[in-house]
């Protein structure tokens, strides 16, 4: 179109052959009038001069008009043309569900975006980056490559759901960078719609920015950041649940902590209710109702205490309100209510009748079962003598070894594939055991399920006994958690030392006793150690009263209840898990053929479960995609009464709703040499002057449209009249 600023000259070559086409003749009267000719002559070129630079200017300008000029900058310097690779980073973290002037961040965000791809042009490709759905890798990015199907990428947007998971702005840079990278020769951009959650620009430090712009230099982008949202930063949420003892049994009370965060500056008191349901996200019958109070900046555990009435799978819900952003607001916590679980005790103290105070026997089932075998028992106590040992171990959850002499291979053997199968054992030897027997078939070299090699039995030489200690990193433990060690007096007159194998742990030791070295460590009191799916602990003195005060003490029931449920929940799959960590389970007597997978977007691909037969009718499931936050339900034969239940957690790094500091964000400004652009004003106008500076053919046009009036207006006032 600029061609047409030749049209510029016709006004010109008329005005010359017009002038060709008149000669002068002088008269003689001529000689009276050249002073008032001189002076007319003057004028009248002048006024042809203006009328005729109007009309070559409203060429011109009707040219360039048509061209479409692009002026950008603030002095008005050319902008870029041509078509354009555009890279959108957009931020459906956790932090973009915060409302503000009651509307989302994110709805903000959906809303720019949504205007960036109305103002591509012809010829222009866009690539779509999502910041946060997928906590694994922290993006996602729908479109391999830059497309020009707008509409596609419009309807991607539109459908995007709620907001979830953690932004990671350096991470999207990079696939930005990655995209770019394979495109050559055009106009390239890259728009960052985001918040300024200081948590997701974290990794936009001085040094990504310099080696971003080295490898972008050959794509030379121009970078755009839409910042949405203000600095909002107050904001309580529930960092976690949890039940502290599993497992959860029948009408046995469970403890419940829940875990509150003050993200904010100020003190807060937030409502919170705890409701137990049979399903995720349906409102459950509330347990319990209290107010609690956080300090700014702290955090709060809640501790409460649930009872379970019937066997399945539950929904521990808890749930605060008006505490700002409002996706950390509820957590569900999955949990299995299982009936009293099997624990068998193999017992070897032949020398008393059964129910003696000599027996260890008698201490553990009175520990375990103190109702009898009635409601509020912690488990189905079964007590059989060594020698009457069953042919299968199969159905019980915990099998205990109390001070039985010696076992046979093939008990060995027995107890071993118990273990490897997912049970517990608990080893408590006695004065009839005999530690090389043990060695020879239970410990092996450390390759058995006993996770230590027992030295010969010995004595304290403190007459006092030796009390019994925990280490400080092994306080949390789940046997050791409720355990009052050092305030029960609990002491041992004689213990079996103990050598651990490779991979166990001593979870606690005896305080004082007489090695033979004085700078030996302290002998193990307890230690556990994994055998294929199970557990195995073992106690290295007797848990009766024969050598020491423990059954005397507060520290019995709590260490017994404690080892029991520990041990029981070793073949238990996490029903909690993180964002992308696999989805394990094993489902008994089933068809491999009706197992599904419900998850939170709709019915999983058969294919993207990973079957494995456990034998016969058992099947293990494994699903690895569990990158979306919400409810999983694992079934088979398809009912739900035999559902298993799993909750992936949403991360809480975006409840933290701090923005970047000032001086901060100036940092990233010059580090990524950005334009920043409001998003409450016209995002696709701002656009189009960011990316390519503003069109002028509005007033081009508008320009010739004065042009040609004042033209005509000076032609028709100029114009000689006759007298």
């Amino acid at each position: 179109m600029l061609a047409g600023l030749g049209g510029a000259a016709v006004p010109l070559v008329l005005h010359m052959l017009s002038r060709a086409r008149y000669r002068n003749v002088a008269w003689g009267a001529m000689m009276f009038l050249e002073g008032r000719e001189a002076r007319q002559r003057q004028s009248a070129r002048v006024r042809q001069a203006v009328l005729l630079g109007l009309r070559m200017l409203v060429v011109a300008l009707l040219a360039v008009g048509l061209a479409r000029p692009i002026m950008g900058g603030a002095w008005g310097t050319p902008g870029q043309g041509g078509p354009a690779t555009v890279v959108i980073l957009l931020d459906a973290s956790g932090s973009m569900a915060l409302e503000e002037a009651g509307r989302a961040r994110f709805e903000t965000a959906r809303a720019a975006v949504l205007q960036i791809l109305v103002g591509m042009r012809a010829g222009d490709r866009a690539a779509l980056v999502v910041l946060g759905p997928g906590a694994a890798q922290g993006v996602d990015v729908p479109f391999p490559e830059p497309t020009s199907d707008r509409a596609a990428l419009e309807a991607f947007v539109r459908d995007l759901k709620e907001p979830a998971g953690v932004a990671d702005v350096a991470r999207g840079l990079d696939r930005a960078a990655a995209l770019l990278a394979r495109v050559d020769g055009e106009t390239h951009e890259v728009y960052v719609v985001a918040d300024r959650q200081a948590v997701a620009w974290q990794g936009v430090t001085a040094a990504f920015a310099a080696r971003w712009r080295e490898r972008t230099r050959a794509a030379a982008p121009q970078v755009i950041a839409v910042p949405v949202g203000g600095d909002e930063a107050d904001n309580v949420g529930i960092d976690a649940v949890r039940v502290m003892n599993p497992p959860v049994v029948r009408d046995v009370p469970a403890e419940v902590e829940v875990k509150l965060h003050n993200y904010g500056r100020r003190r807060a008191s937030v409502p919170l209710a705890i409701s137990l349901a049979r399903h995720a996200g349906e409102e459950g019958k509330v347990a319990r109702r209290l107010t609690a109070t956080v300090l700014a900046g702290e955090t709060l555990d809640v501790r409460t205490t649930l009872t379970f009435p019937e066997p399945h799978s539950h929904v521990i819900s808890a749930r605060i309100e008006g505490t700002g952003l409002a996706t950390d607001d509820r957590v569900d916590y999955a949990v299995d209510v299982s009936e009293r679980p099997k624990v068998l005790i193999l017992s070897g103290d032949e020398r008393d009748p059964p129910g003696s105070l000599r027996n260890e026997a008698t201490y553990l089932a009175a520990a375990l079962a103190p109702f009898g075998g009635g409601k509020g028992d912690l488990a189905a106590v079964t007590t059989r003598n060594a020698d009457d040992w069953p042919t299968s171990l199969r159905g019980n959850a915990v099998v205990v070894l109390a001070n039985v002499p010696q076992v046979t291979p093939a008990q060995a053997r027995s107890l071993e594939q118990f273990v490897f199968e997912g049970g517990g054992l608990l080893i408590s030897p006695g004065s009839l055991t005999r530690s090389e027997n043990y060695n020879a078939l239970l410990y092996r070299d450390g390759q058995g399920v006993a996770p230590a090699h027992l030295d010969r039995a010995e004595g304290v030489e403190e007459a006092a006994g030796a009390p019994v200690a925990v280490a400080p990193d092994m306080a949390r433990h789940a046997v050791l958690r409720f355990v009052p060690f050092a305030d029960a007096g609990v002491t041992v007159a004689q213990y079996f030392p103990a050598v651990p194998r490779a991979g166990a742990a001593i979870l606690a030791t005896y305080a004082r006793s007489a090695p033979a070295e004085p700078d030996a460590p302290p002998a193990p009191f307890l230690i556990e150690g994994t055998f294929g799916r199970g557990r195995a602990l073992l106690v290295t003195t007797p848990l009766d009263a024969e050598w020491s005060n423990l059954p005397w003490t507060a520290a019995y029931l709590p260490l017994v209840q404690s080892m029991a449920r520990h041990l029981a929940t070793g073949a238990a799959a996490p029903r909690n898990l993180a964002p992308g960590e696999p989805l394990v389970a094993a489902l008994e007597d089933v068809d491999e053929k009706r197992i599904e997978l419900l998850t939170p977007a709709g019915r999983a691909d058969a294919a993207a479960l990973q079957l494995t037969n456990l034998g016969g009718r058992r099947w293990q499931v494994r699903f690895a995609d569990t990158r979306t936050p919400g409810a999983y339900r694992l079934r088979a034969s398809g009912g739900d009464e035999r559902a298993a239940l799993f909750i992936v957690h949403a991360p809480r790094a975006e409840s933290d709703l701090t923005p970047v500091d000032p001086a901060r964000w100036a940092e990233i400004r010059r580090g990524l040499n950005f334009v920043q652009i409001d998003a409450a004003r016209d995002v696709r106008a701002a656009v189009t002057h960011a990316r390519t500076g503003r069109e002028l053919w509005r007033e081009c046009i508008g320009l010739v449209v004065i042009l040609a009036v004042l033209e005509t207006y000076l032609a028709a006032r100029w114009q000689p009249t006759s007298s």
